[in-house]
């Protein structure tokens, strides 16, 4: 889902920036995202700010099924920019 909302930024494309941003995000029981943090930067803020948007945009997720977990689940996620 989040792929799917991963936009490489202008900037970096142009000046050839690559990197790997990890996310920790929450998902509460209505499948909305917040508390989204970078625990791992790639050095570039163009890229970290991306990589933030990506999980904000794909918000909200499918509900977490309440019989497997209830109330609210801490994920995190590796979000990579690659040139090809």
């Amino acid at each position: 889902m989040i792929e799917k909302h991963k936009r490489y930024p202008n900037t970096a494309r142009i000046r050839q920036i690559e990197g790997s941003v990890t996310i920790r995000f929450v998902i509460t029981s209505e499948g909305n995202v917040r508390q989204t943090k970078v625990v791992k930067t790639s050095r570039h803020r163009v890229l970290d700010t991306a990589a933030l948007r990506a999980v904000k945009d794909a918000s909200p997720f499918p509900k977490p099924p309440v019989h497997i977990y209830q109330g609210e689940l801490t994920l995190e996620v590796s979000i990579v920019f690659e040139l090809t």
